[in-house]
């Protein structure tokens, strides 16, 4: 029983350890992809509609939409 508890206990240990190892160089590339960027005006459309009734809109994953490429001459 007692050498359940401790590997029980030793993997809740590297558990934690591997959360909070989130500052990798892996997870600082993860971000806002560069072909999309945060539509403000759908976002502002919602808002003011929530507005006049009252609620608040809290925006967890806000609303993206995709960025014109331009096309770059030699």
């Amino acid at each position: 029983m007692k050498a359940v508890t401790l590997a029980f206990a030793v993997v809740c240990i590297l558990a934690l350890t591997a959360c909070a190892s989130t500052s990798s160089p892996y997870a600082q590339r993860l971000g806002p992809s560069p072909k999309a960027e945060m539509d403000t005006e759908y976002m502002a459309r919602v808002e003011a509609a929530n507005r006049q009734v009252g609620s608040r809109v809290v925006w967890v994953n806000p609303p993206t939409k995709p960025v014109e490429q331009v096309a770059q001459s030699d």
